[in-house]
């Protein structure tokens, strides 16, 4: 059941799309609204980092903020300040931050998706963190470097390169992927799209390796890695892809491919967490204005109506467009909001 959201009960327009607003406790205690948005998502587990990223903030300035929550609390450090607000704000007053639950306790081979990786995956306000919660997942298996992408337009997404992604590996092995050509260059790739139900595991050996993955390959082999699994599947009209190496202890890897099926559904539970929660609308970092621009055009009305609506210049319609599709990377305004609608950037920012 979807509970309805009050206006004053969320802040819009962070780049990971709304975060909540405790209204009550920020006027007993006479918050700027930056200052309730950092208490808020501390309380939500947050990362300082995160929470920068989030609130599109200078580190800086976050911990000005900080200072001033923790004078104001009366704790002396941030973790005391974390642990008050545990005891102050409940769970249920942090669901103004999801105003749709994500499709997180998908039936898994039979059995549901663990609560609590459920729970850390609809808590979690970016990519990496939730690449964070998979990994965490499948630790048994000795997950070392993960990869994620999505492909808005599926097969034309991936030919123009028009791709999402996101890595949770040391950055010697993302420079080894990029030096490869990236997604584009992988040969494993363009296949998933032939046979998605498929999920192959390779030795990281050198002998079958794809060709033209031996730079990746050798880098990550050297980081502690011996197999990698490629895996995708669609998701609306767009396409998601995943690679994870693991470091196999014991009888790991016949427990990988034996167990391929749950880890395929768990990458897709996180799909649908980044995707329902506004996650990936947030890599786009648009801004109420050029949302509005989009929506104004989805709704199949022209420039002179949409601009006379959003009470602005055609001319500073125009520009909120050009802005909007520069950081789509869309070639036309129609391009522009088929992408933002897939990716959920018309409802979350």
């Amino acid at each position: 059941m979807v509970r309805r959201v009050a206006q004053e009960e969320t802040f819009h327009g962070t780049a990971a799309g709304q975060a909540p607003n405790v209204v009550a406790l920020a006027e007993a205690f006479g918050l700027s609204e930056r200052q309730a948005q950092c208490m808020a998502l501390l309380r939500m587990g947050s990362s300082a980092p995160a929470i920068a990223e989030v609130l599109s903030i200078s580190p800086s300035t976050l911990e000005t903020h900080l200072a001033d929550l923790r004078r104001k609390f009366g704790c002396a450090t941030t973790p005391k300040l974390v642990a008050h607000l545990r005891d102050l704000i409940a769970e249920e007053e942090l669901d103004a931050f999801h105003c749709w639950p994500s499709q997180t306790n998908a039936p898994l081979d039979g059995t549901a998706l663990p609560a609590e990786i459920g729970d850390r995956l609809r808590r979690a306000t970016s990519l990496d963190q939730a690449l964070g919660v998979l990994q965490d997942a499948l630790a048994p298996l000795g997950p070392q470097h993960l990869y994620y992408c999505f492909l808005p337009h599926s097969v034309q997404g991936f030919l123009r390169g028009d791709i999402v992604d996101a890595f949770r590996a040391p950055p010697q092995i993302e420079r080894a992927f990029h030096a490869n050509g990236g997604l584009m260059g992988q040969p494993i790739a363009l296949s998933l799209f032939d046979a998605p139900t498929s999920v192959p595991v390779m030795p990281l050996d050198g002998v079958a390796q794809p060709k033209g993955l031996a730079a990746f390959c050798d880098a990550c082999r050297a980081d502690g890695a011996s197999h990698l699994m490629a895996l995708g599947f669609p998701a609306g009209p767009g396409f998601v892809g995943m690679a994870i190496t693991f470091a196999p202890r014991g009888d790991a890897i016949e427990l990988v491919q034996r167990g391929a099926d749950r880890i395929r559904a768990t990458a897709m539970a996180l799909h649908a967490s980044v995707l329902t929660n506004g996650t990936l609308a947030a890599r786009f970092r648009l801004t109420i204005r050029e949302r509005d621009a989009l929506s104004a055009l989805a709704l199949g009305k022209r420039a002179n109506e949409a601009a006379a609506q959003m009470k602005i210049s055609e001319r500073a319609f125009s520009k909120l467009l050009a802005s909007a599709r520069s950081k789509l990377n869309a070639r036309t305004n129609a391009e522009a909001v088929g992408k933002a609608a897939i990716v959920n950037a018309l409802v979350f920012l």
